[in-house]
């Protein structure tokens, strides 16, 4: 009986532990390995509800990957796969009642620079959430840099060719 008791202690402890970790201690839920064939560095991403819903209420039950900054004021959301000359539907949070600045650039190879566009509503500053479309050039390595009032990020992503979610489905 104590031994169990001692063990759920052990379990539940190390569970509280790991939740409070910082997103760059998160364990990876994606990809974080370098691939010898192209050494791209993929971001890890947690697993977390958003911050906020949509309309700048507490957070939904729904987990989701989530590639975030350190001090977790940028949220990007993580698609299952990023694809070329696709347009890629991305959710962001940043500081409320700020603009948010993306940019991209491929680091393994030369390319045009990223294609970003957010939401022109009137109203997009009032909430933390932030609709864009990215549409990148190629495919490869790219690292997308997020800027918001006097927040940063920085996530590297892998990016399919344009033929890759024909090939999922």
């Amino acid at each position: 009986m104590r031994t169990a008791l001692g063990l759920a202690f052990v379990i539940m402890i190390g569970g509280c532990a790991q939740s409070e970790r910082s997103p760059a201690e998160s364990t990876p839920t994606k990809s974080e390995t370098r691939s010898q064939a192209d050494n791209c560095v993929v971001t890890p991403t947690i697993q977390s509800p958003a911050p906020e819903n949509t309309e700048g209420g507490p957070p939904s039950a729904n987990v989701h990957r989530w590639h975030v900054n350190g001090d977790r004021s940028i949220w990007m959301f993580d698609l299952d796969q990023w694809v070329a000359g696709e347009r890629n539907k991305v959710a962001w949070f940043r500081p409320a009642r700020t603009k948010l600045d993306v940019s991209g650039r491929r680091l393994d190879g030369e390319a045009p620079p990223l294609f970003v566009e957010t939401s022109k509503t009137g109203d997009e500053y009032r909430h933390k959430f932030q609709p864009s479309i990215m549409i990148f050039p190629t495919e490869g390595c790219w690292e997308i840099t997020a800027k918001a009032a006097q927040s940063e990020a920085r996530f590297v992503i892998k990016v399919a060719g344009g033929s890759a979610r024909a090939d999922v489905n």
